[in-house]
């Protein structure tokens, strides 16, 4: 098995009955002209839709688990956010 690591998602398009899911790392010599970090498109996965459901599922069932743990706070009128990012 490979290990692949990304800094976050980019984009993610379906196309018919295939989800593409476009993986990033960030470039941090690279800046937009508004000084934004530049994120670098590096992997592509496609999947049949139903598995990405089932992924979305796995995924959604960790993220309950860490919001039990105190792990991510998390209020449905924001995104996610790590515990200890939180500014105090």
């Amino acid at each position: 098995m490979q290990d692949i690591f990304v800094d976050g998602i980019n984009n993610i398009y379906v196309t018919g009955n295939l989800v593409r899911i476009e993986l990033a790392n960030l470039e941090p010599q690279m800046k937009t002209e508004d000084g934004q970090p530049v994120y670098n498109v590096k992997q592509r996965v496609v999947m049949p839709l139903d598995a990405f459901v089932s992924a979305f599922t796995l995924q959604n069932n960790i993220m309950q688990q860490l919001i039990q743990a105190g792990v991510v706070n998390f209020t449905p009128a924001q995104q996610p956010v790590l515990a200890d990012s939180q500014p105090q």
